[in-house]
């Protein structure tokens, strides 16, 4: 359509792009004659549509009297590198806390947050990075993205039908579900719409672009793949660092206990299958600490790794905390071999041994006084003597690691 006008800042656009992505931040390039002064916070006018963000001065400058800018949506803060930071909360650390520190830290305004999960767990760990990746991470798989007015939201996007006299369709591409517009009013068209004109079938706008060239814009419409998926670059760019890292299995994967070999060795499960692994067996496990095995119980959460990230050499590397499922073994134990072979308990663990020991050694004092004496019979023993409990099995119950 012709343009009824297209301004930044007041300033008039010779030419343009505006991308808006489901998930993310929306940018435009823009290209000013005169090269006009701007900076900072600007105002993006395109008819009645108002997109608030922020020029990137590191992609953008002057010269021949044609200005070139970038403006990203909001604060222009979410590719700014965040320091490490840590969160404990044995009620819960909250999504839409770690997102508002994030968005704080990075200059952003936030709305909405309705994340897959608001509750992440007694304890989340910030590592240094891009803000965008720690909103993207809380989310939980829920879109988040950038509005018009510059606030950030996560949440699913609103989906409307389009009037049908809104916009016109100038083209269609089925291969590529690309829709090609012509919209009149671009606030009733957008990233949400349901286009109905001229379609086999109802599509729903996912991504769009907006091209101001020559006195008129365009737009651009990628639809129908769900509202959580990512960009079509951010889909490209996955499937790329799939492809270099298919030959290596990195990370540590929660997995659970199906049953144990009678070689120690422990045939498991996922515990997620979404991970998209499968069960295992049998494994050996790396205590983490030399001597030590134990017997554990079917159900057991374990962690499993794979050694140099090699899926040929998968291993248990650990077992669930205090109060998980599988923390105690039926059995444990820790050897030693050798000419100088020792096992050497610290001092809290030998006060609890020694206690043990003073226990039995009381037992046995108070068996010796009930079996000689007993008042009127003359000191006369029990029919069937007090038997006092050996220090062994005290210790048994008693002794804990120091």
């Amino acid at each position: 359509m012709t343009l009824p006008w297209a301004l930044l800042s007041g300033e008039r656009i010779t030419r343009g792009r505006v991308s808006v992505p489901g998930i993310g931040v929306w940018s435009a390039e823009i290209e000013m004659e005169g090269a006009p002064s701007i900076s900072g916070s600007a105002t993006l006018a395109l008819g009645d549509l108002r997109l608030t963000g922020t020029i990137d001065e590191s992609r953008s400058g002057s010269n021949a009297m044609v200005r070139r800018v970038v403006l990203v949506g909001g604060g222009g803060g979410w590719s700014k590198v965040l320091p490490a930071r840590s969160y404990h909360s044995d009620a819960g650390v909250r999504a839409s806390t770690v997102a508002q520190d994030a968005a704080r830290e990075a200059g952003e305004t936030l709305g909405t947050v309705r994340a897959g999960s608001d509750m992440l767990g007694s304890d989340y760990v910030r590592s240094r990075g891009p803000a965008s990746v720690t909103i993207a991470d809380i989310a939980a798989g829920v879109p988040w993205f950038v509005d018009f007015d510059g606030v950030t939201h996560v949440m699913a996007r609103e989906e409307e039908q389009a009037d049908v006299d809104a916009y016109e369709v100038l083209e269609v591409d089925p291969a590529e579900r690309l829709v090609t517009l012509a919209v009149d009013d671009l606030t009733q068209v957008g990233v949400g719409s349901i286009l109905t004109e001229r379609l086999d079938a109802p599509l729903t706008i996912r991504a769009m672009e907006i091209e101001i060239e020559g006195g008129s814009w365009t737009v651009r419409a990628w639809c129908g793949a769900a509202s959580t998926s990512a960009s079509r670059l951010a889909r490209a760019l996955t499937r790329f660092v799939d492809r270099v890292r298919s030959d290596r299995l990195l990370g540590v994967w929660s997995y659970q206990v199906v049953r144990q070999n009678v070689d120690g060795r422990l045939e498991v499960q996922p515990v997620e299958r979404s991970a998209g692994l499968p069960d295992i067996g049998p494994v050996s496990v790396w205590p983490g600490i030399a001597g030590a095995s134990c017997e554990v119980a079917a159900g057991a959460q374990i962690l499993v790794e794979f050694i140099d990230g090699d899926r040929r050499k998968p291993i248990v590397r650990g077992f669930a905390p205090k109060g998980g499922s599988g923390h105690i073994p039926s059995k444990l134990v820790l050897d030693a071999s050798g000419a100088s072979a020792s096992l050497l308990l610290g001092a809290g663990a030998t006060k609890k041994l020694a206690y043990a020991e003073d226990v039995a050694q009381a037992f046995s004092q108070v068996q010796a006084t009930i079996n000689a004496f007993v008042p009127g019979s003359g000191g006369a023993s029990f029919p069937t003597p007090f038997v006092a409990p050996t220090a062994s099995a005290i210790g048994t119950s008693k002794v804990v690691g120091s």
